[in-house]
């Protein structure tokens, strides 16, 4: 959004054992795919070593920030000029999550919908979740500064929140957030006592609830600290001079390269406390024992800070959740993220493959599993790989108990390994002795289960109050022996499971390491290369069901996602699309398949490709192409693929490959369609006509008034289509026909446009009758028709002049007319076909319906190569207003009802009805391959469109038959909205200005078909408009040679008549 902070510096701190590199490229990730601005510098900062607090990580992290910035400049030392126009975010990963080894940071969030399905733009986690609120709303319109926020917690704030920075910007320095909460959850969060202007006087942390009540609002609740704080210019230049200043410098990179001793600073409890003005004395008695030290470290602190203002801000209705170690914070923070809660199912995350009990409730990220893997109610599940275990190795978890997989690293020579962890949901972290438990059940169950005592679970060095469950060397690493794989579920130490002697003695035979020691060897690289590995299956996954169900899903943003995060997956999708193509048997789900490794290697090429249109027809992929007209799925896109494989070196190939692609799928479509020559039903009549016996054929032209665009294949048969349109006379005429007669010589002649001085062309071989599949070629149509009506056979071993000797004893003469100028935008090649069929069968002998006839141009249009739908046809050749219907099916059929009009409305309607020419030539090609390709990527607009589409083709029935012109109108105006939604920049600059001018006078203004030129409708709120339409336009001088006609109802539909003796 335009109002969201344009962060110039994003930086993520971590602990020094962390992979900087992969916590980089999970930064870098979020960039591409938009969460992040694109020209925001990212850095990945680790702590210099452990315990320098959240203060320490801020002070590191600003220094490395500045000299980064300092660099860039130009500058050879420490420039804090260079932070005088930035907005920085300093992200901090946090401790260890117990339910999350890579941090709280990295939790990753269930769907909206329950299923495991990947969310299109990637794993969601709660960095994203931070990234987003911070961005959106916290620092929406702040001044240059510095932003900090924790990443182990969930902020949930209204959208009407905003910070009035003109109230603060002048009075304050620091503006540290802040939520309304209970006394109880302050004494582990802490919060800022304040003034009557919101000036913090205090921090009190773990205070007793009667101190804190002291400081409570009227409702009870007090002001509670939350992990994000702002610091202004000044405020940020006292921090970054601590890099000078010993001992403060020994929380940063300086200080420990300078051999010093590691100190410890907390964000709050002694940079923001020492900037509330209060005396070291003062400090509350309840502060950590490291807080209550009066040292030099705080003197210097409150000596530079304490003339910076802090001001909380509290955050109205805002909710705060902070991941402690423990069930209810856990659901509670994934329960704020998602805006539901989750305790009630089980909630799938980025998982793939079923198991054996389905359980009510719990959670499950990440995990490859399988049908020998049981689940009990309230499990958490994370990482699971099951195929490490044996084949038909059941595995229960029971409820309550909390299972993951780790992957670690015990040294930089070693391959990682799957270390499995097990303990349970209502374990404390914290407790020791007699208050600690394991696996939800006492640790004297598990020391009878082993054989041990406390004495063998801990190091010697661990006295008795440091004995924590996270410190327990509990999890084999490696078994000691020969043979060093350790493999083992750990499921049988779960209380109540037996376990054999043998898993036990091996357990204690084992290297093994606690919970605190394994994080310490976590491989982020493998962590997060198996979560991508598991959305790229989940991906084929969801591609393959979306396109062999035929679901209304937009792939093209997952394609998308991919490629900005795993792009070495886009192999894997590509043999997915293939492998749907060949197993079907339906063309059109093969299509679509093609279609969507266009739209994947339109994402592979990105912009080093070009324009996805362009031609497709490259040698290559002749032999690919011809099995597939030949319905050899299987072998054509077995070809492609092998194609493709060379194509795949340069951004330019890559693009001129999806073309190809797109090439393919119109083969498929056409294969699709060409189905609805099923419905091409003609009965042989007794004779031919005579020689030199001419056959006229005369139609109207189309109006089209709601629904186009959902009769285009492939539309009209994955979604389904609706049209209402009229045949209509143009100045009184109609406007489109061709005539045919049969000549003795053996030989077919066609003129074309036979109202012009055109030269005919005379064909004497089949070699002449080839091309009809390049619309470009002079009478190609013709050619197609007689081809379609088979008249003379291609693959005959006969020459044209012995076909047509012994069928017909002669030859043709055709000859087509229109009196409309090309690209009108009436459907006049499509009412053409429709004529030249009617006229071949009529001289050879052929009876035929009118539903043959319609079905027949969609056969004739496809060999022709050229598309298009069933709206013309049906439009031109069927007398009066009607509509046109066909199913999401294949076979594809079409389906037509007139209505019936009074003669009053009729009249109403004629008296209203005007043809505009633009003076502008409609060129529609680029136009219908774009739609097709959106409806191919399932653009969400296009698909609602259709909907729409369909909807008011039906509802412009209804109003007809309500005799409701107005209604007719608004819906045919609506019409037009839609036709533009459709195909971006069908709407000329000249014809906007048309439309201008009429919009007052008229109940509807619509352009013809497609649009881009050719006719513009216009229907009058006032009967006998011709004139003042004229004289409107007269007034705005176009350039173009525009034109105004009459339009009428035909009634009559298309005729055909045989010339008389």
């Amino acid at each position: 959004m335009s109002g969201d902070c344009k962060w110039n510096v994003i930086a993520l701190t971590c602990g020094p054992t962390a992979s900087c590199d992969a916590l980089n490229r999970e930064l870098k990730a979020r960039q591409s795919r938009g969460l992040i601005p694109e020209e925001t510098i990212l850095l990945v900062i680790d702590d210099p070593v452990q315990g320098i607090g959240s203060g320490g990580a801020t002070l590191n992290a600003l220094l490395v920030i500045t000299e980064h910035l300092a660099s860039l400049a130009g500058y050879t030392v420490v420039n804090s000029d260079v932070l005088d126009e930035e907005r920085i975010l300093i992200l901090h990963m946090g401790g260890r999550y117990m339910y999350s080894a890579i941090g709280g940071a990295f939790i990753t969030a269930p769907v909206t919908d329950s299923t495991s399905l990947p969310s299109d733009t990637g794993i969601m986690t709660i960095l994203d979740h931070l990234i987003d609120v911070m961005s959106s709303k916290v620092a929406a319109g702040s001044p240059p500064g510095v932003w900090v926020c924790s990443t182990d917690m969930v902020l949930s704030i209204p959208e009407t929140f905003k910070i009035e920075w003109q109230e603060n910007i002048d009075t304050c320095d620091v503006v540290a957030l802040s939520v309304h909460g209970d006394v109880v959850s302050a004494q582990e969060h802490g919060i800022y006592v304040t003034d009557e202007k919101g000036f913090v006087q205090d921090i009190l942390y773990r205070s007793s609830g009667e101190i804190l009540g002291r400081h409570a609002h009227q409702d009870g609740s007090v002001n509670m600290v939350i992990g994000v704080v702002y610091f202004n210019k000044k405020a940020t230049e006292k921090l970054l001079s601590f890099h000078t200043v010993s001992p403060l410098n020994n929380c940063t990179y300086v200080g420990i390269d300078s051999g010093a001793k590691a100190i410890q600073v907390s964000l709050f409890f002694d940079l923001l406390y020492a900037m509330c003005g209060t005396d070291s004395s003062a400090l509350p008695s309840k502060m950590p024992a490291a807080r209550q030290q009066v040292d030099y470290k705080w003197s210097l602190l409150h000596q530079i800070l304490r003339d910076l203002r802090v001001k909380a801000v509290t955050i109205e209705d805002g909710q705060f959740y902070y991941l402690f170690n423990d069930k209810k914070a856990f659901y509670s923070a994934i329960a704020s993220l998602v805006g539901r809660d989750l305790q009630g199912e089980l909630n799938i995350v980025n998982s793939t493959g079923g198991v054996v009990s389905h359980p009510s409730k719990g959670y499950m990220a990440n995990c490859r599993v399988n049908k020998h893997l049981r689940l009990a109610d309230d499990v958490l599940i994370s990482g699971l790989d099951c195929s490490i275990y044996q084949p038909g190795e059941v595995v229960s978890i029971d409820k309550g108990i909390v299972y993951q997989h780790l992957r670690v690293k015990l040294s930089e020579d070693q391959q990682p390994i799957i270390v499995p962890v097990i303990f349970g949901l209502y374990d404390s972290f914290k407790a020791v002795g007699a208050d600690s438990t394991f696996c939800n059940a006492s640790w004297s169950e598990f020391y009878s289960k082993v054989g041990y005592t406390d004495r063998d679970l801990w190091t010697a060095d661990c006295d008795a109050r440091e004995r924590t469950l996270d410190r327990a060397q509990l999890f084999p690493v490696m078994a000691l022996g020969k043979d060093s794989t350790y493999i083992d579920s750990l499921v049988w130490m779960q209380p109540g499971v037996k376990a054999t002697s043998a898993q036990v003695s091996r357990w204690k035979r084992s290297w093994k390491l606690s919970l605190r020691e394994i994080i310490g060897y976590l491989d982020l690289v493998e962590e997060f290369s198996w979560r991508r590995q598991l959305f790229a299956e989940l991906a084929q996954a969801k591609v393959k069901d979306t396109i062999e169900n035929g679901k209304e899903f937009s792939l093209l943003t997952l394609y998308k996602t991919i490629g900005m995060e795993q792009p070495e997956h886009y192999n894997a999708i590509l043999d997915t699309l293939d492998n749907v193509a060949m197993e079907t048997t339906s063309p059109g789900v093969a299509a679509r398949a093609l279609a969507n490794v266009a739209d994947v290697l339109g994402c592979m090429a990105a912009s080093k490709g070009g324009l996805r249109s362009g031609p497709s027809a490259n040698a290559a992929w002749n032999h690919a192409y011809e099995l597939l007209e030949c319905g050899d799925f299987k072998e054509g896109v077995t070809q492609l693929a092998a194609v493709r494989t060379r194509w795949l070196s340069r951004g330019e190939l890559v693009i001129r490959a999806a073309r190809h692609y797109e090439g393919a799928a119109r083969i498929l479509i056409r294969r699709a369609v060409l189905s609805a020559s099923k419905f091409i039903h003609l009965t042989p009549t007794d004779d031919m006509t005579p020689f030199d016996r001419w056959v006229h054929a005369a139609s109207p032209a189309r109006a089209d008034i709601a629904g186009g665009w959902s009769d285009t294949p492939p539309i009209s048969y994955e979604h389904g289509g609706a049209v209402t349109n009229a045949a209509i006379l143009v100045d009184d005429m109609k406007p489109i026909g061709c005539d045919m007669r049969r000549i003795r010589e053996n030989k077919i002649v066609l003129v074309l446009n036979s109202t012009s001085d055109s030269s005919p062309i005379t064909i004497k071989h089949l070699d002449g009758l080839r091309d009809y599949c390049q619309p470009q070629v002079p009478g190609a149509l013709l050619k197609a028709a007689l081809i379609c009506a088979k008249v003379v056979d291609l693959d005959s071993e006969q020459s044209l002049d012995q076909q047509l000797s012994s069928r017909y004893g002669g030859g043709f003469e055709l000859r087509t007319w229109s009196k409309l100028p090309q690209g009108s935008g009436l459907g006049t090649s499509s009412i053409l076909a429709g004529a030249l069929m009617a006229v071949i069968w009529k001289v050879t002998g052929q009876g035929y319906t009118g539903s043959a006839l319609i079905h027949a141009v969609l056969r004739v249009e496809q060999m022709l190569t050229t598309g298009g739908g069933w709206q013309d046809q049906v439009g031109g050749l069927l007398p009066g207003i009607k509509i046109g219907m066909s199913k999401a099916a294949l076979p594809l059929y079409v389906d037509t009802r007139n209505i019936d009009l009074s003669s009053q409305l009729l009249l109403d309607f004629n008296d209203r009805f005007l043809l505009i020419y633009t003076g502008k030539t409609r060129l529609a090609r680029n136009l219908l391959q774009n739609v097709v390709r959106n409806w191919y990527a399932r653009d969400p607009m296009i698909v609602q469109t259709q909907d729409e589409l369909v909807k008011i083709a039906y509802d412009c029935e209804k109003a007809f038959l309500s005799a409701d012109l107005v209604r007719v109108g608004q819906l045919w105006t609506r019409y037009w909205e839609l036709k533009k939604q459709m195909a971006t920049g069908c709407e000329p600059v000249f014809v906007s200005h048309m439309i201008g001018v009429l919009t007052p006078y008229a109940l509807a203004c619509c352009m013809a078909g497609a649009g881009g030129g050719g006719f513009l409708y216009v229907l009058t709120k006032e009967p006998n408009q011709r004139l003042l339409v004229e004289d409107l336009l007269a007034k705005l001088k176009l350039s173009e040679d525009y034109s105004v006609h009459k339009a009428s109802v035909c009634t009559e539909g298309f005729t055909i008549s045989v010339e008389s003796d």
